[in-house]
């Protein structure tokens, strides 16, 4: 999907491009050239659209940004959250944030929502929190 979504659209291949050459500094002689031959070359293996259904009775939780730019939520979010209704996953939560895509604002709820999920899901006893 979002391979297609590039090809589709040269100014959002251009956005994705200057994104991660702003934001890959971090990893050693990585490029955006071979961050997108990965993607290309991972297509059907990376797209969670495609083997969502499979996901349904798995303990998931989405989490997406309202102003992502690099990973849109109305792109990326809200059609894996359609799948997932429509296969009836039991397991599933979802929740949006109000920030961007590395989630700047609200990095403490983000980390409270993970928590919360986790200590749920994988029944913890050790908080950090408390």
């Amino acid at each position: 999907m979002f391979v297609e979504m590039i090809e589709q659209n040269p100014e959002m291949d251009a956005h994705i491009y200057e994104g991660l050459k702003e934001s890959l500094f971090f990893l050693n002689g990585c490029t955006p050239e071979i961050i997108m031959e990965e993607v290309r070359n991972n297509r059907n293996d990376w797209n969670t659209f495609l083997f969502a259904p499979a996901l349904a009775d798995q303990k998931l939780l989405l989490t997406a940004a309202t102003h992502d730019e690099e990973l849109p939520k109305n792109y990326f979010h809200d059609p894996l959250v359609q799948i997932l209704e429509s296969v009836n996953a039991k397991h599933f939560q979802s929740k949006v944030f109000n920030t961007d895509h590395a989630y700047t604002t609200v990095r403490k709820e983000l980390a409270f929502t993970l928590h919360e999920w986790l200590t749920e899901n994988l029944k913890l006893t050790y908080s950090p929190f408390q």
